[in-house]
């Protein structure tokens, strides 16, 4: 809906690091945004990517943490069967006690 027959039919504004701020006013009439507005919804959208940054990071550290918990685990299997295999002397023996986690 924001094009039409060759012209575009509602106005946009484009935030950059870089080059600031790009405005497109299709109204003539209408008063372009004042800077202040504008500096302030740059500096929201900033604060929203550190935002976004910051919950990628806590992500993919609880992902790290899940997966060494995992292995731990799967450690502490392997060492219980080995364990159990040696007191009975048959490698497919299973331990007595075996601790499984699932996770979601």
């Amino acid at each position: 809906y924001h094009y039409g027959a060759d012209r575009v039919t509602a106005s946009w504004r484009t935030y950059s690091k870089a080059l600031g701020v790009t405005v497109v006013q299709v109204d003539p009439f209408w008063r372009p945004p004042e800077d202040a507005k504008m500096l302030e919804d740059h500096q929201r959208l900033q604060a929203a990517e550190r935002e976004c940054i910051n919950q990628m990071r806590e992500s993919d550290r609880q992902a790290k943490e899940l997966l060494a918990k995992r292995e731990d685990e799967e450690l502490i299997i392997a060492e219980a069967i080995a364990e159990a295999a040696a007191d009975m002397g048959d490698k497919t023996a299973m331990p007595k006690e075996l601790l499984v986690s699932v996770y979601d």
